[in-house]
């Protein structure tokens, strides 16, 4: 997913991609955020996108920064932020790992499903770029799509499938979204690889970029969002999840 892609995809941005901000059903990205959030200090969304979570971040900090590399996105991160005197945007290329960013490091990042490339340099170059930007002990409120839940999901469509009278062979061949790279966790989506994340690969993946994981959490969505029409039996089990982790900037 380069710059062309998110440039292409700006117009229909909030028909097709996901929100996640507005889809946590237990509400837990809120509650990080007010445990996070001092009227005093600076914060910045690193890979703003629209810009679903500045008014979230203006409501709490003091100033508040949005960066992304896609014009079409930032025109509408300002449009939602126009009645917000604290938000800044700013256009940079944040995989390069060197961008020069115009303002002063941040006591709060976030950094919301952008670590979803399938090349492994421009993920590290991102966290990179946000390391640098953030304070020593700042704290980085990082959300990345579960390999766990990608895997549990296609585990819940072979079990509807198994239990529509379809032999077990056809429950499994029917998948749900290809894996073609398990280990390295990338899922095909609608013909885009995109990376996702074990649990104890985001500690390891955090601690060798300069920060220190203190906490993980599910932020649940609803069943619909990944399966057509889910039966009963289905909603009623546990959601599919993407891993929320709050880490602290290390010196």
């Amino acid at each position: 997913m380069d710059r062309d892609y998110w440039e292409r995809v700006g117009e229909r941005y909030e028909r097709e991609i996901f929100a996640s901000s507005l889809s946590d059903t237990t509400g837990v990205i809120r509650r990080r955020l007010d445990e996070l959030a001092n009227p005093k200090a600076v914060a910045a969304d690193f890979g703003c996108g629209v810009g679903h979570y500045l008014p979230l971040l203006a409501r709490r900090f003091r100033q508040v920064h949005g960066i992304d590399f896609a014009v079409s996105l930032l025109e509408q991160a300002r449009a939602r932020t126009r009645d917000f005197d604290n938000v800044t945007i700013h256009r940079a290329n944040l995989a390069s790992g060197r961008a020069r960013l115009s303002f002063p490091k941040v006591g709060v990042a976030v950094c919301a499903n952008v670590l979803i490339s399938n090349d492994e340099s421009v993920r590290r170059g991102i966290l990179r770029t946000i390391r640098k930007q953030m304070v020593r002990g700042g704290q980085l409120l990082l959300l990345v799509p579960s390999l766990e839940a990608e895997v549990y999901t296609s585990q819940m469509l072979a079990e509807w499938n198994r239990r529509q009278g379809h032999r077990n062979n056809e429950t499994h061949a029917s998948g749900f979204r290809s894996v073609p790279d398990m280990v390295q966790g990338l899922v095909d989506i609608e013909g885009v690889l995109t990376k996702h994340y074990l649990r104890e690969e985001l500690e390891v993946l955090l601690a060798n970029s300069g920060f220190e994981a203190a906490s993980f959490d599910k932020v649940e969505y609803r069943w619909d969002t990944e399966l057509d029409a889910p039966p009963r039996w289905i909603t009623r089990s546990p959601r599919p999840w993407d891993w929320l982790v709050v880490a602290k900037a290390r010196g």
